[in-house]
C-alpha cells in the first residue's frame, strides 16, 4: 500500500479508521488530549477510529490506511468533555463513565486520563467491559495505573479479576465485586483518582446493574452518555448523593459491527496469551467445584464442555 500525504489545517480533524498508521511529518497534533510530536506515529487498530487535531499551526502527515481517512471541520473533543475534565481533574475519588454501545465512553476515559495525569501523576483506570475490553482479556475486569499521557490505553493490566463471561448480564454481581477489588488495588498503589469504564448494557436490567455498581463503589461522580430518560431512571435508583455530569456523544463516533467486535475479542485473547506456556494436566487430578459438568462432556444441555478453546478460570 502506497503512503498518502496530506495537510491538516487549524480547526480540522483527521479521522483515522483502522487498520491504519499515520506519521507526523511536520507540526504537532493532539489525540484525545495527548500530544503527538513531529516524527511520531499513530496506529489505529482494526475497528477503531482515532481523531487527530492540529495543535496550533499546519500539520503535515503521511498515512497508510486500509480502513480509511477523512478530514472534517471542527474539534473531535466535544465541549462537554472539556468542561467535565476541568471539573474533575483536580478532584480525588472514583468516577464512573456510563453509556450505551458506541457512545464514546473509551475515548472520553482516555481524554480524561490525559488531562488528569499531569496534575495527579498517577491515575487509575478500571476496564469494566468484560466483552470488549481495552486492556486485558475478555471475560475479566482489568485495571492499570496510568502515569503518562497516550493516545490509547495501555495493553498491560496490573490487576485482573476473572468473571467467566463476556456478557455482564450473566455475571453482574461478579463484575461489581471485581471492579471494586481492582479499584482498591489501584488506590493502594497510589492512584488518587480512579476512572471506571463500563460496558454498554443499559437496557433490560442494565441500569439496575449500573446503579448497583455506582452505589457499591461509592463513586463521587457519574459521567453520563445516557439519554435524559435513562439518566433520570438511574438518578432515582442511586439517589441524590452522586453528582451526574452529562456528556455529548461525539459527532464522528464510528459504530463497530458485530464482526469487528468478534475480531477485537480474538485479538485481545491473542495479546493476553502471547507469552503463555502450555501445560498438560490430567483430568483425573482436577477437582471441580460449583461446575455444571463432571467430566469432559457436559451432563446437561445448559452446561459446558471441556473442549479446545474453552477459557477456564482457575
Amino acid at each position: 500500500m502506497e503512503p498518502k500525504k496530506g495537510t491538516l489545517q487549524p480547526g480540522e480533524t483527521l479521522l483515522v479508521d483502522g487498520p491504519a498508521s499515520v506519521r507526523i511529518l511536520s507540526g504537532e497534533g493532539y489525540v484525545f488530549g495527548a500530544r503527538v510530536a513531529e516524527g511520531e506515529r499513530v496506529v489505529a487498530r482494526d475497528g477503531k477510529r482515532i481523531p487527530i487535531n492540529s495543535a496550533s499551526g499546519r500539520l503535515e502527515y503521511e498515512a497508510k490506511a486500509a480502513g480509511g481517512l477523512a478530514v472534517v471541520k471542527g474539534d473531535a473533543i466535544p465541549a462537554s468533555w472539556k468542561s467535565a475534565a476541568e471539573l474533575i481533574v483536580g478532584a480525588e475519588g472514583r468516577v464512573v463513565v456510563l453509556g450505551g454501545v458506541d457512545s464514546g465512553k473509551t475515548g472520553f476515559c482516555t481524554y480524561l486520563a490525559n488531562r488528569a495525569v499531569p496534575i495527579l501523576r498517577k491515575v487509575g483506570y478500571v476496564d469494566g467491559d468484560v466483552g470488549q475490553p481495552e486492556i486485558g482479556p475478555p471475560t475479566a475486569v482489568t485495571a492499570a495505573i496510568l502515569d503518562r499521557q497516550g493516545y490509547e490505553l495501555p495493553k498491560l493490566a496490573s490487576c485482573i479479576r476473572f468473571v467467566g463471561s463476556t456478557s455482564p448480564s450473566s455475571c453482574g454481581e461478579r463484575v461489581v465485586e471485581a471492579v471494586g477489588e481492582c479499584s482498591a488495588v489501584l488506590e493502594s498503589t497510589g492512584a488518587k483518582m480512579v476512572i471506571v469504564n463500563t460496558d454498554g448494557w443499559v437496557r433490560e436490567g442494565g441500569l439496575f446493574h449500573k446503579a448497583e455498581l455506582v452505589s457499591r463503589l461509592k463513586a463521587c461522580k457519574i459521567l453520563s452518555f445516557l439519554s435524559q430518560e435513562e439518566g433520570e431512571a438511574l438518578r432515582r435508583r442511586v439517589g441524590g448523593t452522586v453528582e451526574v455530569v452529562r456528556l455529548e456523544r461525539p459527532e464522528h463516533v464510528r459504530p463497530r459491527t458485530q464482526e469487528e467486535r468478534r475480531r477485537n475479542r480474538e485479538a485481545s485473547y491473542r495479546t493476553y496469551f502471547r507469552q503463555a506456556g502450555r501445560k498438560r494436566i490430567g483430568l483425573g487430578g482436577i477437582e471441580l467445584a460449583e461446575a455444571k459438568f463432571s467430566g469432559p462432556v457436559a451432563q446437561d444441555p445448559g452446561g459446558f464442555s471441556l473442549e479446545k478453546g474453552l477459557l477456564v478460570g482457575l
